[in-house]
């Protein structure tokens, strides 16, 4: 088994990270066989990065965050007051325009400190990024910018400027939120000594729709 397989537990998550993309589908195509439970929509997308209670923490947001570009059906809704290029990188970019190619929505809505500034033009961008990101000073403004300016470029009026915000949510395909403490459009993982984050999944349509309201994602 160790040399022609890889040894894993579906309760070790950890584990399920080895996986390259082929071993993964043939697990669930494997497990589908035994138990019709996990080919269901939310094991299919989220039972990889939770724990024992169904809880994300932790590193396993980044990682959930960039499978959904697989594993979404139609749409994912981020809501953060933070946009920066620690997570909106090139390939990050280059997901949401093939996701908007499939014919699926990708949203964004940001904005962390009040201000009347908008989108609508590069100094104004310069001005939200100096509000909101202490840190985006000389060339790392510039870098910032320009992948904010990227990112604006791929999605149009889906990206939204709704400051001040401190709310963290994710919606996948209008049936599941998820709410809690990570920021997920500027953080990538748990690095030694980072505050843990915690993420609970709620599948009140209810509670959805007030979301995507209030945020104004349509």
């Amino acid at each position: 088994m160790k040399d022609h397989g890889t040894l894993f537990s579906i309760y070790e998550s950890d584990s399920l990270d080895k996986l390259t993309d082929a071993q993964y589908n043939s697990f669930l195509e494997l497990m589908n066989q035994l138990s019709p439970r996990v080919n269901t929509k939310f094991e299919k997308i989220f039972r990889p990065y939770l724990n024992d209670v169904n809880i994300l923490e932790d590193k396993y947001h980044y990682l959930l965050l960039m499978s959904l570009f697989e594993n979404a059906d139609s749409s994912v809704s981020v809501v953060c007051p933070w946009v920066t290029k620690s997570v909106i990188k090139d390939e990050f970019i280059e997901n949401i325009k093939n996701f908007k190619a499939a014919k699926k929505d990708y949203n964004i809505v940001f904005g962390y400190k009040n201000s009347k500034d908008t989108l609508n033009s590069d100094e104004e961008i310069r001005s939200i990024i100096k509000k909101d990101n202490q840190f985006a000073y000389g060339k790392n403004l510039e870098l910032e910018m320009k992948q904010l300016l990227h990112l604006k470029e791929v999605m149009g009026e889906n990206l939204i400027y709704r400051p001040p915000l401190h709310s963290k949510a994710l919606i996948v395909d209008n049936e599941y939120l998820l709410i809690g403490s990570h920021n997920w459009l500027s953080k990538q993982g748990q690095k030694k000594g980072d505050r843990e984050e915690m993420t609970v999944i709620i599948q009140d349509e209810g509670m959805i729709e007030y979301i995507l309201e209030k945020y104004g994602i349509v």
